[in-house]
């Protein structure tokens, strides 16, 4: 009796975690499609807004006033307006708590005192919380993300407190994560150090090797080829590193810049040597096998307040850079989007502003801006910004990917925020 019981109990718990596991499977492939129709319906825009804009261009060059142009292109922005009002993105996907509580009790075999009162015997099995099951059923079955309606996401997010204090072994500078873990160069030690700090991990210490060439002034990691990218003011060097390994490459040479900044995406490597300097300043672009491919001189479209940037990023589709603006006592960091032809696409005040501050992108269409203060902005190339708190003051930050990122300020620690 009691093996059949317990084996039916087995067998319960056996198809609960089976339903569980094939509603996770549903709810993923939906979100998966539901990002892929995004991405797609995002990039059509992009191509409308860049057509428009060189549209716009060339309406500026002529000397005559054409009515029927103007009426054309207001037509194409009422569109796009369309277009964009019909675009949602539903920050998290709600399911309800489920407490696991099965208890399986069995009768005791031993022969019973005759002096105590025997009691109704109790069933061998405690069901599964049906209710629960059926919950999750229905509300899995409910869980659909839908590009159709419009949300407001101009609201602080209450759902970005840190999840905790990662410590490292050395001070942080720069750094950057491959999507799992981060790679930082260290400030303030005798000799100069890179440092690999498991996450997941926090029980082993960090991986390190001296670092023998100048000191890195902007740190990425370029997903295309599997390295970090570290600039220096002579050279840009790849770090590779596997198997608790650290590998150093040359990769671009450059000589005497006061000052080099990098980013990358999926196709190109940008660098942006001396800038702020306005007699040489210039953004060289390269292949994934550092051959150069483009030279980016600044003027024309691009704006001053894109120029002035202290920190620039990209995606895909467009390039962002951030400045910091005086303003009464204090100051304020700007942020101005281009597409990837350096055609304006907004500049936009985030707010005010400490000490260093920092861009970087998830690579997608979302760029993530350190203050200096216990506030990150995250600001969409089509869409609203978002303010997300955190725990400590920040300047540096590192991507994991859409939903998570890590926050450094030159302490033996970083902290890990979670969307």
């Amino acid at each position: 009796m009691i093996e059949v019981e317990t084996k039916n109990a087995r067998r319960d718990v056996d198809e609960w975690f089976h339903r569980i596991i094939e509603a996770k499977k549903k709810i993923m492939d939906n979100i998966d499609e539901a990002e892929k129709r995004g991405q797609d319906r995002l990039s059509e825009i992009l191509t409308k807004l860049q057509q428009i804009s060189i549209k716009i261009n060339s309406l500026t060059k002529e000397t005559l006033f054409d009515a029927t142009q103007i009426s054309s292109l207001l037509t194409d922005l009422d569109h796009v307006r369309n277009d964009l009002k019909n675009i949602i993105e539903n920050k998290k996907v709600k399911l309800p708590d489920v407490t696991f509580n099965c208890e399986v009790k069995l009768e005791n075999t031993a022969v019973p005192n005759t002096d105590v009162t025997p009691k109704d015997p109790s069933p061998v099995t405690e069901p599964l919380q049906s209710r629960a099951v059926e919950e999750m059923k229905n509300n899995i079955e409910n869980v659909v993300l839908d590009w159709n309606d419009t949300v407001d996401q101009s609201e602080t997010s209450d759902d970005s407190a840190p999840e905790c204090l990662l410590p490292t072994d050395f001070p942080v500078d720069c750094m950057a994560s491959d999507g799992i873990n981060i790679m930082y160069s260290t400030y303030n030690t005798t000799p100069l150090k890179i440092a690999y700090c498991d996450l997941n991990n926090l029980q082993v210490s960090d991986r390190y090797r001296d670092w023998h060439q100048p000191s890195i002034v902007d740190m990425i990691y370029w997903k295309s080829i599997g390295k970090f990218i570290c600039a220096t003011s002579e050279n840009v060097y790849t770090v590779e590193y596997r198997n608790f390994a650290f590998k150093i490459m040359t990769a671009i040479r450059y000589i005497n810049c006061s000052d080099i900044l990098v980013a990358a995406n999926d196709a190109s490597l940008w660098v942006w040597a001396n800038p702020r300097k306005y007699e040489s300043d210039t953004i060289n672009v390269y292949s994934t096998t550092f051959q150069s491919i483009r030279t980016i001189k600044f003027g024309g479209t691009i704006p001053m307040t894109f120029r002035n940037g202290v920190s620039f990023s990209l995606t895909n589709n467009s390039v962002a850079s951030i400045n910091k603006r005086a303003q009464n006592n204090g100051y304020v960091v700007q942020i101005s989007i281009l597409n990837l032809d350096m055609i304006p696409v907004k500049t936009q005040d985030l707010g005010s502003c400490n000490g260093s501050i920092q861009i970087r992108s998830d690579e997608v269409n979302q760029f993530f801006v350190t203050t200096g203060q216990n506030l990150v902005h995250c600001v969409r190339t089509w869409g609203q910004k978002e303010r997300i708190g955190i725990k400590y003051n920040g300047n540096s930050i590192a991507v994991l990917n859409n939903k998570k990122f890590v926050i450094g300020d030159t302490s033996n620690d970083v902290e890990s925020v979670q969307l």
